[in-house]
């Protein structure tokens, strides 16, 4: 089972199932996989810790992001016809939006606050 926790300002969304997708850097654990439990939470490690919700995971897709030049690529395609590829601004858009933010300039701003200039990582949808 795989716990996410989320910040504050998503907790709420992540609850309603408003928000049902996050996006998390490369790190030393492997990253879920799709039929895989996970457990959503605000606030772990703290007191004020709260278990917002228990789902399975649908979908886990590697993604990268620049905040300079301000893109985002995924890959399309399997196997040998797998390649990266980038979204366009629509596309941008509404992944901005099924993340929680107002749009791609503030999901820029905050990724670049958060995780500096650029992010390689997952895309875990529930």
């Amino acid at each position: 089972m795989t716990a996410l926790n989320f910040s504050a300002r998503f907790a709420d969304a992540v609850a309603r199932m408003e928000k049902r997708q996050t996006i998390r850097a490369r790190g030393k654990r492997r990253p879920p996989r799709p039929g895989d439990p996970l457990q959503l939470y605000t606030g772990m490690r703290t007191v004020q810790c709260r278990k917002l919700a228990e789902v399975v995971c649908v979908s886990v897709e590697p993604i990268g992001l620049s905040c300079l030049t301000r893109t985002i690529s995924m890959i399309t395609g399997e196997g040998s016809w797998a390649r990266w590829q980038s979204l366009d601004d629509d596309e941008m858009e509404a992944l901005a939006k099924a993340d929680g933010f107002s749009g791609s300039l503030e999901f820029f701003e905050w990724f670049q606050g958060n995780h500096g200039r650029s992010v390689s990582g997952y895309l875990i949808k529930w």
